[in-house]
């Protein structure tokens, strides 16, 4: 009995040294990255940027290896979103990269529970944002990502399926700004995908919205949790022969919504958003 209770002891005491060593580790790793986040964002040119960017991927990668990574959580990293839903079962670290042109380049790392793997599970995104054909349209993987800046996770269910609607910021260019709802859900093998008809729209259901609107305009996005609602400003061009053109968009003072129902958004136009009372603002903030 004496010998089981030595053995236990002792496994009880490397699992404390374990966990202890991978928390300074952790912590290392954190602070190297606090100190690059800044550098992305307000290098003196886009070659600053981009090394800095590289450096801060290789690192964030390494310490999302790191056992006891999942639990870790990376407060100091003020520069970048970090997103989990309710379940727990993944995380999001996402930044964006502001270049000298006045367009953006989007950077996204998914760490996720695999249940048939019985692993956690790592996954780089690559945004082709600029490539992408007909992108409301378009289904997607984390090698051809519509790039955002998310700002709010909403878990959903859909029968036993889990999906993940996403508001991300896009600051586009210097003559425009776009507003992004998107969808996620992982595949078979654990993957993460983008992108499912469950929007509604005008001209019918779509897997993502993108609004884009002057860069001098503001347009807000609403999540309202008790009423399964997105409020939105509606968004509509300064003259008719405008229309379609993101510069010349920006709201008009009424608003639409979505609404959540039978596992899609079901779009409402002219929703009178008088009695609805808005969140609390999230300690992160993203620019209108």
């Amino acid at each position: 009995m004496r010998i089981l209770l030595t053995i236990f002891f002792i496994i009880g005491s490397l699992l404390t040294l374990l966990g202890q060593n991978s928390n300074n580790i952790l912590v290392a790793y954190e602070d190297s990255l606090q100190e690059l986040g800044p550098e992305i964002l307000y290098g003196s040119n886009d070659s600053i940027k981009y090394a800095a960017n590289h450096k801060f991927i290789s690192i964030l990668t390494k310490a999302l290896k790191t056992p006891n990574s999942f639990d870790y959580p990376f407060d100091k990293l003020i520069t970048i979103a970090r997103l989990s839903p309710l379940d727990n079962t993944f995380r999001i670290f996402n930044w964006n990269l502001p270049k000298e042109d006045g367009t953006y380049e989007y950077f996204c790392i998914i760490q996720a529970f695999s249940k048939r793997f019985e692993k956690y599970q790592i996954f780089n995104l690559i945004d082709q944002s600029a490539t992408i054909t007909s992108p409301q349209n378009a289904s997607l993987t984390s090698q051809d990502w519509y790039g955002a800046h998310y700002f709010e996770l909403i878990g959903i269910k859909k029968r036993r399926n889990k999906y993940y609607t996403l508001l991300g910021w896009d600051g586009n260019d210097l003559l425009s700004t776009k507003k992004i709802i998107d969808v996620l859900y992982f595949g078979a093998a654990g993957e993460p995908r983008f992108g499912k008809q469950i929007f509604e729209t005008e001209e019918g259901f779509r897997n993502r919205i993108i609004f884009e609107y002057n860069a001098q305009a503001v347009m807000s996005i609403k999540f309202y949790k008790k009423k399964r609602t997105l409020v939105f400003d509606h968004i509509s061009p300064a003259e008719q022969s405008l229309k379609g053109i993101g510069a010349y968009q920006g709201p008009d003072g009424s608003y639409d919504a979505l609404k959540f129902n039978r596992g899609k958004w079901q779009l409402i136009r002219n929703f009178d958003a008088k009695n609805l009372k808005p969140k609390k603002k999230e300690k992160f903030q993203l620019p209108e």
